[in-house]
């Protein structure tokens, strides 16, 4: 079988991150093929991690001026008046499939770039897949009300009785049916959790606890409002009235020249995306991560620390909450809206550590391997 899919390539997003691990499983079998569809603006500097082509997974890189999203706000009223300021993108899409021939095309995410190829798609007779990673309407919940309308119109769009879902959780799928559809999806679905993108290290069976006087809590996010990055000032600031027991480090895109990021550098130890190998080193020198997300459709942050070893809290309008709870693991699923409740929480799960027998069987269960199987052969099946 032959896929289409659209890539994008960056450390830090985790639709790229779930992107890049599924491509990279065509890499390591010789049945199936897919090809990615790499669009990026003109002003981009591509970060890609899939340095050659191999004969199952092949990578189009074509740059294209994408339009100006503030005058797509002001200008556009129709879905209709999307397809004319993205025809350039949808006509690359459609160019590149008709040239490709793909038996499926495989759509990650909900934004405008998947929604162009979604468009594209419809010209031709074929599987149409749409990998639900982020909810665009949640991510501009916090725009002003008219210049949410579109987007949220380009949302709906989605709602194809010949489009087959794939939900990382169905904390996403109810929030689809709820906030996006307002209709059940009875049909037509699968739900499949992130696997972990990257092999963990289970060597360590009796990692000892560090001892220190401070302790190290982490969070890895991008500086959205949808992730509730102002909770880590927040808790930041609770622990200098505290006592200052803890040191705080956050990896995130917020730019080193913000004004914002050099305000809070007296309390934040902030870093740069990094690759697996360094994230790796981050987890273990973490005591605890955190994720204070409003929402997320899954998550893998969390999951990530847990099968290195490093304690997580989660909040529980998050995917990956389910994974917890199914291992056990729901003590760790928190409400983030009380501060001095989440501070309690760190400083008691800051000194435990992961069950060994556990973190092998979390990262035998969601390995690439296991979950992009499934995902092969539902599309297969759909």
């Amino acid at each position: 079988m032959k896929i289409l899919t659209n890539v994008r390539f960056y450390h830090l997003a985790g639709i790229s991150q779930a992107v890049q691990s599924f491509l990279s499983s065509f890499e390591r079998q010789d049945r199936d093929k897919i090809i990615g569809v790499n669009l990026t603006d003109t002003s981009e500097i591509n970060y890609s991690r899939i340095k050659k082509n191999s004969n199952n997974c092949h990578i189009i890189s074509k740059q294209i001026q994408f339009p100006n999203m503030n005058q797509i706000i002001q200008n556009c009223r129709t879905t209709s008046d999307l397809e004319k300021n993205y025809k350039e993108i949808i006509d690359t899409y459609r160019a590149v499939m008709k040239n490709e021939k793909p038996d499926a095309v495989l759509i990650n995410g909900t934004y405008f770039l998947p929604w162009c190829l979604y468009q594209a798609s419809l010209s031709f007779r074929t599987k149409r897949i749409l990998h639900y990673h982020g909810i665009l309407t949640k991510e501009i919940c916090h725009w002003k009300k008219e210049n949410r309308f579109i987007f949220e119109q380009m949302e709906k769009t989605f709602d194809d009785k010949k489009l087959f879902y794939i939900f990382p959780s169905l904390f996403a799928k109810k929030t689809v049916e709820d906030e996006v559809f307002k209709h059940k999806i009875k049909s037509n679905f699968a739900v499949m959790p992130n696997p972990i993108f990257f092999k963990p290290i289970l060597r360590d069976a009796k990692r000892e606890i560090k001892r220190r006087d401070k302790r190290n809590v982490g969070s890895v996010t991008r500086w959205t409002a949808i992730k509730n990055p102002l909770f880590l000032r927040k808790i930041a600031k609770h622990d200098l009235k505290q006592g200052d027991k803890f040191d705080f480090h956050v990896i995130t895109d917020l730019s080193d020249k913000s004004r914002l990021r050099k305000k809070l550098n007296c309390l934040l130890n902030f870093q740069s995306s990094m690759n697996h190998a360094a994230l790796k080193k981050y987890y273990d020198s973490m005591d605890l991560i955190i994720s204070p997300s409003h929402f997320e459709t899954y998550g893998n942050v969390a999951q990530e620390a847990l099968v290195h070893g490093t304690p997580a809290l989660v909040s529980s309008n998050m995917g990956v909450a389910e994974t917890f709870n199914k291992f056990g693991l729901d003590r760790y699923v928190i409400d983030f809206n009380s501060t001095s409740n989440v501070y309690k929480q760190i400083k008691e799960i800051s000194h435990e550590k992961i069950d060994y027998g556990l973190r092998r069987l979390m990262a035998a269960e969601l390995s690439p391997d296991i979950i992009h199987g499934k995902i092969l052969s539902t599309i297969k099946s759909f």
